[in-house]
């Protein structure tokens, strides 16, 4: 169970950072100026529940087929954790 709330966290955290916010080095503002030029990829770059679809699917496949690998655990336990973070940042605000 823990495993895939840590990816449910992680696939908010991530999508919300591609959607919304500049990034470090703003690389998550370059990746939306650069998805802006193919059609498709903004489509899916600019939606947060087609984006969050997508990653689901990715960290849940993590959580699921690779939790017993200790880098995955770090980082769906460091991405989870984010995202718990700006809920409750979001809630508390």
């Amino acid at each position: 169970m823990i495993p895939l709330a840590l990816a449910t966290l992680a696939a908010y955290r991530v999508s919300r950072m591609i959607i919304a916010e500049y990034g470090p080095f703003h690389i998550f503002e370059r990746l939306r100026e650069w998805a802006q030029r193919h059609e498709r990829l903004n489509e899916g770059l600019s939606c947060p529940l087609c984006l969050s679809f997508w990653l689901s699917l990715v960290f849940g496949a993590m959580a699921v087929m690779w939790w017993d690998i200790l880098i995955i655990k770090i980082i769906l336990s460091w991405l989870g954790i984010a995202g718990a973070n700006v809920i409750i940042y979001r809630i508390v605000e």
